[in-house]
């Protein structure tokens, strides 16, 4: 059941029933939502035995059976063959008595999964993977390409730990073959249709920065010294320690197919990401232009190229693109478009053009001489380029030559660019549209709007004709990009208590076929209700979250509450399946709250957040947006003021730090995971002493990572010598969110003993964790005295 509050009128509701607009009491209000509880628990056969069934675990969470969001090249959550037949996908579980993560890719018969719906999906290759430490979203199977044989899938693996390679797959016959060798790890690949791998990336240390490590360990080096710390940034001088052990990596391409003469086994190196180092002076800042040229380029850096880097060739395999082939000489100027006026300039040093690559000769030019936007606002109709069947043509997302007519002024948009000729010709696609397939059987394009899908068809002048409504994506996850051979459309279907399912879309009969039953056993788990709410405050004016209730909840009595920021993950318009904090793995142990007897809130980023970010204002805003959400469940009588919890994640824990030091309200207890130990809105400064001393929360720091325990500890350690109760759980492997399965039970488990132990004074009776509540108990009296001094001030 979902709530529209407004914050103005807070015990009336409009209420949604059978296509009817209602206005409900909260009474009546919380009598619909029982009734709806009532009917999903019928028709799932729980009946009486409800009571019986188990809550949900820590266990039940890290053994759960989830979907892989991006396995294609295009970021889509499966990918199909050419005919469309068959299309394939990526499933993972965490095994927590090997602690591995266990991957497995599935391949499907498109009609036989229509006609046999949730029939057990067999996997045609599965292995282990342990994680990486540098990389939340690091998998052992990724970028599916399927070849014209409609059986052979290829993708980039790792078997055994080793750097990842490219790898091809019958589906059929179930053998693997590995076709590169190469020392260091393969980014992307291109091949052709019969099977040949023709290109690759690759990263490479740079001698440069290996040298200077080298005089920094013999030597030692002013951290001020550009020369020796080119990448330092301000005020996080004592990162260096680690920074300075870590090779900076560049990235390198390869040409593999045979070229004037040379055997195929021998891959030519025909581009390096250091030649993207500019020369140019920025010309947006006058004073730069006088007297700097422009700051070091992300371009070159591996790190960065992983979230923006393409390679994909043509069908006829004699050309393929590249993204980005920025060169030092030639500068982009985005500085010059009107289109980034908006943007900050890490987005204006990373716009860049394609280059498209003769497969034959190893030879690289521009396809367009203008940028192509990757993501952020001007490119967030971004989309991978798509060739047409006979590799004559490509679309793509760009920008125009600065030598075209209102160039500079024209928004970034999809164009028709013919290889020979380079003609470019715009296909007149409004904003918010994207290209996803190029149909070469009807010679039509597949073109998709949020969940609308059009078809394009061509004309015999060869222009397109208009956009022809296709179908309807209902009901599917927006943080899954979808994926479609023009007749059905593969997507990810999942609700706040219902666990991610793959399921399909039949764009002529519009019906939908949920396609899997990935986890049978937590549909047999009893869970605290879910009820999206929106509310809105003075500055924050449009916020939203999902309540959870707990388990066992009972009208009329006023629960701890735990306040979850997200910072980001839950996607706009999504209803994730709300177990833990869905693709943050870290300290959201949702329903295991719920079921001790904690209700938990898990806010939504308010929209206007996104105008506001590295402003002043940002955190004036989220302080709002939680002020007023405590405020609304009080007025409810849900909640009990003084029992609150909050915490945040990444970006989201330095909204943490900053309500805890800006907001009245009286926090029993909160969390930060990886982030937020410093000021983002003041050059990543450290908090001042003043600032530090508002703090009178128990305040538990979650670091992963030794440069994440330097830029936290900061702020840990000038707390505890105020006397503030503070506690530090370390990772030292884990990436940015935890991922393997130790590491995610015990920042679940510490989370779930931290609320409970502050918002109820209860202690697990596990002998193994009486260390832990000695230290935390006496935490306590630094609270009391915390507590007094307020109370004298107010």
């Amino acid at each position: 059941m979902t709530r529209l509050v407004s914050l103005g009128s807070a015990r009336v509701f409009p209420c949604l029933v059978a296509g009817v607009l209602l206005t409900l009491s909260s009474t009546q209000q919380h009598l619909v939502a029982r009734a709806r509880h009532a009917q999903v628990t019928a028709a799932r056969g729980e009946g009486s035995a409800e009571d019986a069934r188990p809550t949900a675990t820590v266990a039940d969470a890290i053994a759960m059976v989830r979907v892989q969001s991006d396995v294609s090249t295009t970021g889509s959550v499966a990918v199909f063959s050419p005919d469309g037949s068959k299309f394939a996908a990526v499933v993972w579980r965490g095994d927590l008595s090997r602690n591995v993560n266990v991957y497995s890719l599935l391949v499907f018969d498109t009609e036989h999964a229509l006609r046999n719906p949730r029939a057990r999906s067999t996997p045609i290759f599965s292995v282990d993977f342990p994680g990486d430490p540098d990389d939340q979203s690091a998998t052992p199977i990724k970028d599916l390409t399927f070849l014209a044989d409609n059986r052979t899938v290829v993708f980039l693996g790792t078997r055994h730990g080793e750097p990842r390679q490219v790898y091809a797959l019958d589906s059929v016959s179930k053998r693997l073959r590995r076709l590169t060798r190469h020392p260091t790890e393969v980014r992307s690949y291109a091949m052709s249709q019969d099977g040949e791998l023709q290109m690759f990336s690759a990263v490479a240390s740079e001698a440069d920065e290996n040298d200077r490590a080298r005089r920094r360990e013999r030597e030692g080096a002013f951290v001020f010294d550009r020369t020796m710390f080119p990448n330092r940034q301000p005020l996080l001088t004592g990162l260096l320690a680690v920074q300075g052990t870590m090779p900076r990596q560049v990235r390198q391409y390869f040409l593999v197919s045979s070229c004037e003469g040379a055997p195929a086994s021998r891959p030519r190196l025909i581009f390096d990401s250091r030649q993207s180092r500019p020369r140019a002076r920025d010309e947006k800042n006058p004073v730069a232009k006088a007297q700097a040229p422009v700051s070091v380029s992300s371009l070159d850096e591996d790190a960065m190229l992983k979230l923006i880097a393409s390679l994909t060739s043509g069908p006829e395999g004699r050309y393929a693109l590249l993204f980005p082939y920025s060169l030092r000489d030639h500068p982009m100027h985005p500085e010059r478009y009107r289109a980034y006026e908006s943007t900050n300039a890490l987005g204006r040093r990373l716009a860049a053009p394609y280059g498209l690559v003769d497969l034959a000769t190893g030879t690289i030019e521009r396809l367009v001489d203008a940028p192509h936007v990757p993501f952020g606002r001007v490119g967030r109709d971004a989309g991978p380029p798509v060739w047409s069947p006979d590799g004559r043509a490509v679309l793509i997302h760009t920008l125009l030559p600065l030598d075209q007519p209102d160039a500079a002024q024209t928004p970034a948009q999809w164009v028709e660019v013919d290889i020979a000729t380079r003609r470019i010709t715009p296909l007149g696609l409004g904003e918010g549209w994207k290209v996803v397939r190029w149909d070469g059987r009807r010679n039509t394009l597949v073109v998709r709007r949020g969940s609308a899908f059009t078809t394009m068809a061509r004309g015999a002048d060869g222009t397109w004709d208009n956009p022809q409504a296709a179908g309807e994506v209902e009901g599917f996850s927006p943080r899954y990009d979808v994926a479609t051979n023009g007749r059905v459309v593969i997507g990810l279907k999942e609700a706040p208590l219902d666990p991610p399912e793959l399921a399909a879309l039949d764009l002529t009969t519009k019906a939908v076929t949920v396609l899997t039953d990935l986890n049978p056993a937590l549909r047999r788990r009893r869970y605290g209700t879910v009820e999206e709410i929106r509310w809105s405050g003075e500055v924050a004016l449009k916020s939203s979250g999902y309540l959870i209730k707990p388990v066992d909840y009972a009208p009329g009595k006023r629960y701890p509450l735990v306040i979850l920021l997200d910072d980001g993950v839950m996607g706009r318009g999504a209803t994730p399946f709300l177990l833990d904090g869905s693709r943050q793995l870290s300290g959201h142990a949702i329903q295991m709250l719920a079921a001790s007897g904690l209700m938990v809130l898990y806010t939504r980023t308010p929209s206007t957040l996104r105008d506001v970010v590295e402003t002043k204002e940002e955190g004036p805003q989220i302080q709002d947006h939680v002020e007023s959400a405590i405020a609304y469940l009080d007025r409810q009588r849900l909640i009990d003021p003084a029992r609150v919890g909050l915490s945040g994640w990444s970006r989201a824990g330095y909204h943490t730090a900053y309500v805890l030091i800006h907001s009245s309200h009286r926090f029993a207890a909160a969390t930060k995971i990886d982030g937020g130990g410093r000021e983002y809105n003041d050059r990543l400064r450290s908090f001042h002493d003043e600032e530090l001393a508002r703090i009178r929360t128990p305040l538990l720091f979650e670091a992963h990572g030794p440069l994440s325990l330097i830029a936290l500890a900061d702020m840990s350690d000038r707390l505890e010598a105020m006397g503030k109760p503070v506690e530090v759980l370390y990772f030292a492997t884990a990436p940015h969110s935890t991922v393997t399965p130790l590491h995610r039970q015990r920042s679940l488990t510490a989370h779930i003993d931290w609320w409970r132990f502050w918002l109820q004074s209860y202690e697990d009776p596990s002998p193994a964790k009486q260390a832990q509540y000695e230290r935390w108990r006496s935490l306590r009296s630094p609270v009391a005295g915390a507590n007094q001094q307020l109370g004298a001030e107010r």
